[in-house]
């Protein structure tokens, strides 16, 4: 370094004092406030379809000299390259009017600063206002970069009084305009040592990055009683609602009368009656029912609390309890039925209450150890976790009441009788089991979720999560889908959000959703921004969009890193998104078109996966590839909030034809299976993606779904052959034979 410093001296400045003058500089700037004095202005938006926006000049205080050094914005259409340059006013302010639809990059300049890039923005219908933008100081020779040759030149001038800012080589070395080169404008252009341009535009660029760990993650699915899982060492917490039958008459199986709720949601008396009706009802749950799994046999603790009646049934055998205490209940084979329990009298005064029923060998330990290890076992591989189905997200919106998806004070508690409804899981429990199986929680914040819920929801999870996890957060889950129930419900209430809003007309409700979702992201990040503190650092900032339809994710980017758009603030304060997330599918018509073209019966398992082997390229492959070319000038990595292999059948008619549906399952338990996962991870990684969330972990396959990559919890991997290569992958990249991207 020395011996390259010699070279290109310009001057007989002597090295001992250029040196010091950098170190100095450094200091004094470290020290300085004038890095933060940098022009301000209000924003503006005049007329229709207008560009508008602040650029400040770092280490420049002065309008007049922002006038002199005269930055400038270029606006180029994408589609067309046509471009219109327009001067930046002496406050800082710029404005673009009449602008054309369409697509643009923006690009600011400067003499003696680094260029900045506005990667895309899309002008449909709305004047915009970009984030403000601060210019970089240091580029003296123009060269696009602050280096030694920058420093030496202002060093060859220190101390000298300097008109047009520049020296006798046409160098802008007097950076802040002030008519002298002193160490303000050395220790500017020190600061920035080692930075190039063009550099991205304020606000557009993560500032924060994924965990360096294997980029392998999976999405959880839903906790019912129908599942084949024990998640938790009280199986209870996986039991139904309850589900009321006439008193004395269990042979009726539901006769849908609204059953009263405690607060713990345990019934508040037993037998009911409803409104004027003198019809008595009692109440039972379900758990494992119709699961298709062999669960654990053997002595389970059985415990409740309160004065009351209670029974179990099916597997358990039926077996009366009639006060409250500490049972042991045997059950020595497993089948379909599952358990069944019933309340036939609960006191209204002192409700039956805290039901347990243990795993056998939990008893002991199972108020401090809620999980399951076996459970445990089956995700502490996998470096984060997606707990959208744990949550009341897909399942939040008025076909079910409604229930948690508005205010704190309505969300599940988790003390509540099961975790296994609608409302979801509570979030301690996904707290505690990220910090037990070391995994970094992803959550999708309910739609309907007021600002107090997140702020709850942030402060949890900063107490709660041990230092070392991060967590992803995202606005919901899949927002912009408007084919499939329920989460249309979630597209219509985001698009009538934007509409309300004024974010674009009723014409355009997909922009209007996108944009609003744009919006809430923006909104949601920056209250746990601001809970988290000096620990935002550890969160990791998620936006999504439609893999098969860029346009969407180029419109929610987009509208993400402007300030306001038809005067509504979207993200004012330039919070950052720190990745996009797409749901890179693969095969996904191919069930249909088997059955359409009335092939179900001649077609083989093995010319199944040889369409699905050649989907890889052509559908999920490609989709990365399409969406990575949107995502990419915006500087922040590509990631997958769900993705794999999807053999389904799309129609009712199909999903009834048993012998499609059965081929289907026989596909993806097929060993072939792992080897056309591997070219989809390769081909996954090499174009671009990162941390990949697969869809989803443990369940049975059905006539609506073949995702999962365990059957069931204690599958023998010889039989899992997507959740075996899963392991691998992770391996791979623990081991050091597959780079981390």
């Amino acid at each position: 370094m020395p011996e390259i410093m010699r070279r290109i001296q310009p001057s007989p400045t002597p090295i001992a004092m250029l040196v010091a003058i950098v170190a100095l500089a450094a200091v004094l700037f470290s020290l300085s406030s004038i890095d933060s004095e940098t022009v301000s202005a209000s924003h503006s938006t005049q007329g229709h379809l207008s560009l508008a926006g602040t650029l400040n000049l770092q280490a420049v205080v002065s309008t007049g000299t922002v006038a002199q050094i005269a930055p400038t914005i270029t606006f180029t259409n994408i589609g067309s390259s046509s471009t219109t340059q327009v001067a930046v006013n002496a406050d800082g302010t710029y404005i673009l009017q009449g602008v054309p639809a369409g697509t643009y990059r923006v690009d600011a300049a400067a003499s003696g600063f680094l260029s900045a890039r506005f990667a895309t923005v899309a002008v449909t219908s709305s004047s915009l206002i970009l984030p403000d933008h601060r210019l970089t100081a240091g580029d003296v020779n123009g060269d696009g970069g602050v280096t030694i040759r920058d420093i030496s030149a202002a060093a060859a001038s220190f101390g000298q009084g300097i008109t047009g800012r520049t020296d006798g080589q046409g160098r802008f070395v007097d950076v802040n305009g002030d008519g002298i080169v002193s160490i303000l404008d050395i220790s500017a252009i020190a600061s920035n040592f080692g930075q190039a341009g063009p550099e991205p535009w304020d606000g557009a660029i993560a500032t924060r990055r994924l965990a360096e760990k294997p980029p392998v993650g999976t999405n959880i699915g839903v906790l019912r009683y129908w599942i084949a899982e024990t998640p938790f060492v009280n199986v209870f917490k996986g039991a139904s609602d309850w589900i009321s039958y006439p008193d004395g008459d269990s042979s009726t199986f539901s006769d849908s009368a609204v059953v009263p709720l405690r607060s713990d949601g345990f019934p508040s008396q037993v037998p009911f009656t409803v409104g004027t009706s003198t019809q008595l009802h009692d109440v039972r749950s379900l758990i494992f029912s119709q699961s298709g799994w062999e669960w654990p046999t053997g002595d389970y603790t059985f415990i409740y609390e309160g004065d009351g009646d209670v029974w179990l049934d099916y597997d358990v055998g039926f077996t009366q309890f009639t006060s409250a205490g500490t049972y042991t209940v045997n059950i020595p084979s497993t089948n379909s039925f599952g358990i069944q329990l019933g309340i036939t009298r609960s006191n209204v005064n002192d409700a039956v209450r805290n039901i347990r029923l243990i795993l056998p060998g939990f008893a002991s330990v199972a108020a401090t150890q809620p999980f399951d290890p076996a459970y445990v076992d089956t995700i502490d591989d996998f470096s984060v976790v997606r707990f959208t189905e744990w949550a009341p997200v897909n399942d939040s919106a008025d076909f079910v009441g409604n229930r948690a998806t508005t205010t704190w004070a309505n969300r599940i508690q988790p003390n509540h009788s099961t975790q296994a409804t609608e409302q979801g899981v509570a979030y301690e429990y996904i707290a505690a089991l990220s910090n037990l199986a070391s995994v970094d929680p992803w959550l999708s914040i309910p739609h309907r979720a007021d600002d107090n819920y997140v702020t709850q929801l942030a402060t949890l999870m900063r107490d709660s999560l041990d230092s070392d996890r991060k967590v992803y957060i995202e606005y919901s889950n899949e927002v912009w889908n408007l084919f499939d129930f329920p989460f249309s419900i979630q597209y219509e209430w985001a698009s009538q959000m934007g509409i309300n809003l004024g974010l674009a007309s009723s014409t355009q409700p997909r922009i209007a959703g996108q944009r609003y979702t744009a919006k809430r992201s923006a909104e949601i990040f920056r209250i746990f921004e601001t809970v988290w503190g000096d620990q935002s650092g550890r969160l990791v900032n998620v936006l999504a969009g439609f893999t098969a339809q860029t346009a969407v994710t180029s419109e929610i980017l987009s509208a993400f890193h402007l300030a306001q758009i038809n005067g509504v603030d979207i993200n004012p304060t330039s919070v950052a998104v720190d990745a996009f997330a797409v749901g890179p599918y693969f095969g996904g018509n191919i069930a249909q078109s088997i059955f359409d073209a009335g092939q179900s019966t001649s077609t083989t398992v093995s010319q199944i996966l040889d369409q699905l082997a050649a989907d890889v390229p052509t559908e999920g492959i490609a989709f990365a590839q399409s969406s990575q070319a949107v995502i990419q000038p915006y500087g922040i990595p590509m990631i997958a909030y769900e993705g794999g292999q999807s053999l389904w059948p799309l129609t009712d008619a199909s999903r009834a034809d048993l012998t499609l549906v059965t081929k289907l399952h026989d596909a993806n338990r097929d060993p072939r299976i792992y080897d056309i996962y591997r070219a989809y991870f390769d081909g996954w990684y090499a174009a671009g993606g990162d941390l990949f969330m697969h869809y989803k972990h443990i369940g049975k396959m059905d006539n609506w779904q073949t995702f999962p990559t365990l059957e069931y919890q204690d599958q023998d991997l010889a039989t899992a052959h997507k959740h075996r290569f899963l392991l691998d992958l992770i391996a791979e990249f623990e081991n050091g034979t597959r780079p981390l991207p």
